[in-house]
């Protein structure tokens, strides 16, 4: 643990921590229930770099902003979710929110102005690399709907529920299982 907290590379690591905290918070399709999970697991980890310093400035500032903007990310999730205009400088504020409030020595590492703007740098750029990622898998989301639904009506078409009975049905038709049973023989 000492040379995760202390070492030349914490800030990468504690960036990979927020990205994925992040990340998830900006997934479009949750329940809210899923979604008070993940910002109880942010909140936590936010938490655990004021230990001691619970009544600093930083933090009230801190978690105000990643209140207010937890609040408005759930309310525009279908806007915010696959918009990847939307989503970056989302993550990469709260990121900043996270660096720049922190007090000077959190959980064992120093975090000088300096420090927090190279960790905002990594996090845009650790965001920006999954940009393309992002964008194909929304374009496959859409494709896959103009794939399954009618565009007039927007109900399922005739090879969706053939998917949703064959799926529900334990994956195999009784057709299939006969087909692939019978063996040829020469």
């Amino acid at each position: 643990m000492a040379g995760y907290a202390g070492s030349v590379n914490a800030i990468l690591y504690h960036n990979i921590g927020l990205f994925i905290l992040i990340l998830a918070l900006l997934d479009e399709d949750t329940s809210i229930w899923e979604y008070l999970i993940r910002c109880g697991l942010l909140i936590n980890m936010w938490c655990q770099y004021y230990v001691n310093n619970f009544v600093q400035w930083g933090f009230i500032v801190s978690m105000v902003v990643l209140l207010v903007t937890l609040v408005l990310v759930r309310h525009y999730r279908t806007k915010i979710g696959p918009n990847f205009r939307y989503r970056l400088p989302i993550a990469v504020f709260l990121a900043a929110d996270f660096w720049f409030t922190l007090p000077s020595r959190p959980a064992g590492m120093v975090v000088t102005p300096g420090i927090a703007a190279g960790a905002v740098l990594m996090f845009f750029l650790m965001k920006l690399s999954t940009g393309r990622q992002q964008r194909r898998f929304f374009q496959n989301l859409a494709t896959e709907h103009l794939a399954n639904y009618d565009e007039l009506t927007s109900t399922k078409n005739f090879t969706a529920y053939q998917k949703d009975i064959f799926n529900h049905f334990g994956g195999r038709s009784h057709w299939q299982t006969a087909v692939n049973g019978c063996h040829l023989r020469y």
